[in-house]
């Protein structure tokens, strides 16, 4: 017995002397100039610089030395741009219908070129906050938003609809659920993304389930939903908006399904900046008055 104890630690110490850790070096990955920025109505541009590294490369590499240029219509707006940490701080106010011309030229390398026209808004016409809208699996009645717009024939539009609600002190965003709105559908994605593209009448309305998480009292032998007062944001947005916010969603969704301990290296996400990486989209965007479902 003695004899078979023997052999075996002696094969266990001669393995664990095989043993070493394998040092994997990183893929070259080419690190590029990125520009992204947003170009709100309303608002001042704000423009950030950065050159890409791993998604597990630390912080990132702020560009400091770059010249901003912005131009509206071909005509040049603003150039001596305050910076700070990568951050270029314009003071020209993005305005509704406008175009402009973001480029940043860098002191090695190209110049960052994108493009966007900030939409103009329609406004909404109507809210209607229906608070028992339908029953989920769990028997609780759960809420739903309908939002009127004016429907603008002349091409396709793109729209964001943002619910935000305040609990206590708190500012939450509600889980859409249960997505049955045709316009809502074509994405295939839980976003509150949209187009108008085939709608034909000079109005039309977006429904939308949600949930608050949580329940509160009961209704027709079950429970109902807790609600609180709530905002409806809608978001006139451009095309690469659009586009970008589907291309995000999909990849943070890649990136959870990773296993733990793995890593991923940069995927290219929708981009529209020219000679670099980054995104660079526009917006203008109304807010309702405060909804109390509870009055």
């Amino acid at each position: 017995m003695t004899k078979y104890i023997s052999v075996f630690w002696l094969l266990f110490l001669v393995l664990l002397s095989c043993a070493k850790v394998i040092d994997f070096p990183p893929v070259d990955f080419e690190k590029e100039a990125t520009m992204n920025a947003f170009v709100i109505a309303g608002e001042p541009i704000l423009v950030h610089l950065s050159s890409s590294d791993y998604i597990e490369g630390g912080e990132l590499h702020p560009i400091t030395d770059a010249e901003i240029l912005i131009y509206s219509n071909g005509e040049l707006i603003d150039h001596d741009i305050y910076s700070e940490s990568g951050w270029y701080y314009s003071e020209i106010i993005a305005s509704e219908g406008k175009s402009y011309c973001i480029r940043a030229a860098l002191t090695q390398g190209d110049t960052l070129i994108a493009n966007q026209t900030v939409p103009v808004n329609p406004g909404i016409i109507a809210i209607n906050h229906i608070n028992e809208a339908g029953v989920d699996e769990e028997g609780v009645a759960y809420p739903s938003v309908k939002v009127t717009l004016e429907n603008k024939l002349e091409r396709t539009h793109y729209y964001e609809i943002i619910l935000k609600y305040r609990e206590r002190e708190e500012v939450q965003i509600p889980e859409i659920i249960f997505i049955d709105d045709p316009l809502l559908l074509r994405t295939g994605l839980p976003l509150l993304l949209f187009t108008d593209e085939g709608v034909t009448g000079e109005v039309y309305t977006v429904s939308i389930n949600y949930t608050t998480g949580s329940v509160s009292g009961s209704v027709d032998g079950g429970e109902k939903m807790q609600l609180y007062p709530l905002t409806v944001e809608l978001r006139a947005v451009t095309e690469e908006y659009y586009s970008y916010r589907e291309y995000y969603y999909l990849n943070m969704q890649s990136q959870r399904e990773l296993e733990p301990g793995q890593m991923n290296y940069p995927v290219p996400l929708y981009s529209n900046v020219n000679n670099g990486y980054g995104v660079v989209v526009a917006f203008s965007s109304v807010v309702s008055d405060v909804i109390d479902p509870n009055e």
